[in-house]
């Protein structure tokens, strides 16, 4: 997730791609970060709050703001 961060951020703030990640403007890749710190969190909550929870806000503020795409845009 560390390395992943980065790129999403980026996805996020609408900058141009300088990603690694493929496929990483598809519209279910915050549906999957979301799941993967999730997992982490049912792991290791003490870690989670601390390194990944302002993340996981930012991913949620996002697509609130409907800034994201759908699977059916």
């Amino acid at each position: 997730m560390d390395s992943a961060i980065p790129h999403l951020r980026d996805f996020m703030e609408d900058k141009p791609s300088k990603s690694f990640l493929k496929q990483i403007e598809d519209p279910d890749v915050l549906l999957w970060a979301t799941w993967a710190l999730q997992q982490f969190w049912l792991e290791n909550k003490e870690v989670f709050i601390s390194k990944y929870s302002d993340f996981l806000f930012e991913i949620i503020d996002y697509i609130i703001s409907g800034n994201t795409q759908t699977c059916f845009s």
